[in-house]
């Protein structure tokens, strides 16, 4: 009777979203810094994806999707790694959460 992969070994756990960082209402320009180092995670990271969660009301994540479209195209950041995510309004004002994302992870749930 043939062995079965698993049978042999420990199989490896599936890799999971790694919460990069998350933050409430900031400065424009804290927000800025905080996205410079997610791009930098992401550098370090080249075959991961980022993956953004913006909460609040309607008018607040446009305002904060609008600040970080802008602040990709500054630093002219590859816009095809980004997804940006509408997760609701929580009812405590503008919050974010940067996710990475390694390959064969599962994006998480607002």
């Amino acid at each position: 009777m043939l062995a079965l992969a698993s049978e042999l070994g420990p199989v490896a756990d599936a890799p999971e979203a790694i919460l990069v960082d998350e933050f409430g209402r900031l400065a424009n320009d804290d927000v800025r810094a905080r996205l410079d180092a997610f791009f930098l995670e992401l550098q370090n990271n080249p075959t991961n994806q980022g993956y953004i969660i913006n909460y609040g009301s309607n008018a607040e994540i446009a305002a904060r999707e609008r600040l970080i479209t802008n602040h990709i195209a500054f630093r002219q950041f590859d816009r095809s790694r980004i997804t940006l995510v509408r997760g609701g309004d929580l009812g405590t004002g503008p919050s974010t959460r940067l996710y990475r994302i390694p390959p064969g992870a599962e994006n998480p749930t607002p």
